[in-house]
């Protein structure tokens, strides 16, 4: 049961930082965002830095599920199924998952001042990576680790500008599908 009162704690959290940024996650904060009675989220998290550690692993937790979902690095796809997946993804990344996202930008630039979190933060990310290497090695990649590196900057990248960028510039899902298509022709050579 804690187990789930502290995703939903670290949801709440998530959702806070992307409507606030960082100033907005408090602990009373996050409790009225979950809907738990107040000091709830002090009981499970007992400093700020804790609950800002939960909302990271959360993040993590959240996205490597994502990428893994589906079994993608276990079977070979043609290159037309895997630009499928990764539309699938950044499309679900700035609309439905947009708060998410959203937090891990803004913690990713928190993480600039706090050397502690930064580690967190980059050691998730090469969670990430290295779970893309897997997925490209698995579809015939010639360098996967070299190439993941890429990939998922370019991913972030679009995924940052979608939901920062002006509104005229927001891909339909058939735009990020051409362009998922793109990086995973140049990905597999």
């Amino acid at each position: 049961m804690s187990t789930d009162r502290q995703s939903a704690l670290s949801d709440a959290g998530l959702r806070l930082i992307a409507q606030d940024g960082l100033r907005g996650l408090t602990h009373r904060a996050v409790d009225a965002e979950a809907g738990v009675p107040l000091g709830s989220t002090s009981y499970y998290f007992r400093t700020r830095d804790e609950l800002v550690s939960a909302c990271v692993r959360r993040l993590v937790e959240l996205d490597l599920l994502a990428l893994t979902t589906g079994g993608i690095g276990e079977r070979r796809v043609t290159a037309d199924e895997l630009a499928d997946l990764g539309a699938d993804l950044m499309w679900q990344w700035i609309t439905v998952d947009a708060d998410r996202q959203l937090a891990r930008f803004e913690l990713l630039l928190h993480s600039r001042r706090r050397p502690e979190l930064a580690a967190q933060l980059h050691g998730a990310g090469e969670q990430v990576r290295a779970a893309m290497a897997a997925v490209l090695e698995t579809q015939g990649c010639a360098e996967p680790a070299s190439t993941a590196v890429w990939f998922v900057g370019c991913v972030d990248g679009v995924v940052l500008d979608q939901l920062t960028g002006p509104a005229e510039r927001r891909m339909s899902r058939a735009d990020l599908r051409v362009l998922a298509l793109t990086l995973v022709r140049a990905a597999l050579g």
